[in-house]
């Protein structure tokens, strides 16, 4: 893990969840994306993130839509962070925008517990 924070989400979160155990190939432009964490069914995957760029939120526009079969939830480290100075939208309304899912540590530990 390259992170406290995704060693955290690691405890929260069942042991057979497997971390940066699966690429997924998305277009415009041809790039592939390695989730944190994929259910061992593969159709769950589990994003942490401390802050969410730009380049970030386009790629997970991108994965959101050309991947509509897969539960994404996205665990912020601060959901109520502004997405710009400028911008009123926090990290979390943005996730939950696109269809992502947002969950809390202890929310995600408890549903996948």
């Amino acid at each position: 893990m390259r992170n406290k924070f995704e060693k955290l989400v690691a405890k929260a979160l069942p042991a057979d969840y497997r971390y940066e155990a699966a690429r997924l190939t998305y277009q415009i432009p041809a790039s592939t994306y390695t989730p944190d964490w994929i259910s061992p069914d593969g159709r769950t995957i589990i994003e942490s993130k401390g802050r969410f760029s730009e380049e970030d939120r386009r790629k997970m526009r991108l994965i959101r839509q050309q991947f509509p079969h897969l539960r994404i939830i996205m665990i912020f480290q601060n959901p109520r962070t502004r997405i710009s100075k400028r911008s009123k939208t926090t990290y979390e309304e943005y996730a939950r925008k696109i269809g992502i899912e947002v969950m809390t540590l202890g929310e995600v530990a408890i549903l996948l517990g």
